[in-house]
């Protein structure tokens, strides 16, 4: 919370929103006001705010008050949004750098919410989501959406103008692909499913591929500037792709030890793979050009 308080908020199928203290796991404080079980929960990037959607498709707003244990209640309630009402929510997103949170139904329904007015703004279509819980992802410039589907495809969309196209790459078969993560930190996507003994699917940011013609339809041309390598969704590799070029990688090397060596041949063979192992990270992680 803004108060420094840490905090952990849960929603149950009993309709009601916990606030526990997340060091003595104590409850501080329930909320019984909602008349559905309470499907998704998110906190504003400060924590100061909370956004909590049901199973009736109602989405409540909170401020966190700053007072201290005994002084009154956690959670202050701010405003209902019935936009939605009659669809199940399944996620909430909020964005930290524009007045909005991202809403997926369970009546195939993305949409984005306007926080000044804290009513639905733009719909982003293609995604099916009528019986699973599906959780979508912000990119981390929270320029695209990236999501699953219950049919097995995968979509993004600028966030924007909502121009959408689906990835080919990456698909399960008609399965339904539940969770998509998108890290803060490097290109990479994690995505999963509920098939049984399936394993998550990491695919990282291939840089030796041009940009795929799919990008390019979602990038902002309504701003004139051209997106860093981060904003750009080029297209990715699985993981095991990687491991494989870096396996050939380590058999050259071993190819070129001579049988027998002097000290300063150790420390130019040394010298070597600390500079092969830092371009082939930048290559395979951090999006660099060859």
């Amino acid at each position: 919370g803004p108060s420094g308080r840490e905090v952990c908020v849960t929603g149950s199928f009993d309709h009601k929103v916990r606030v526990w203290d997340a060091l003595s796991g104590d409850l501080l404080q329930t909320v019984d006001s909602f008349k559905s079980h309470v499907n998704a929960l998110a906190f504003d990037v400060y924590g100061k705010y909370l956004y909590a959607g049901d199973g009736k498709g109602v989405i409540k707003e909170f401020l966190f008050s700053s007072r201290e244990q005994g002084d009154g209640d956690v959670l202050k309630f701010i405003r209902v949004n019935k936009d939605l009402e009659g669809e199940p929510i399944s996620c909430i997103q909020t964005m930290s750098s524009k007045r909005k949170l991202v809403v997926l139904t369970k009546r195939s329904n993305l949409c984005s919410i306007d926080l000044g007015v804290f009513s639905v703004g733009r719909q982003y279509h293609g995604i099916k989501c009528l019986r699973t819980h599906v959780r979508f992802a912000i990119s981390p410039d929270e320029r695209y959406i990236i999501s699953g589907s219950e049919d097995g495809r995968t979509f993004m969309w600028n966030i924007e103008g909502g121009q959408v196209v689906q990835l080919q790459h990456i698909v399960n078969a008609g399965n339904p692909i539940t969770c998509i993560s998108w890290s803060p930190y490097e290109h990479v996507i994690a995505a999963s499913t509920f098939k049984p003994e399936h394993p998550v699917m990491i695919f990282v940011h291939d840089s030796s591929k041009d940009d795929v013609r799919e990008a390019a339809q979602l990038e902002d041309r309504s701003l004139g500037t051209q997106p860093r390598a981060v904003q750009t969704p080029r297209r990715l590799k699985h993981i095991s792709q990687v491991e494989r070029e870096r396996d050939r990688e380590r058999a050259n090397i071993l190819e070129d030890l001579p049988t027998e060596l002097t000290p300063d041949q150790v420390s130019n063979i040394i010298s070597g793979i600390k500079s092969r192992m830092a371009r082939s990270y930048e290559r395979d992680y951090l999006g660099a050009n060859q």
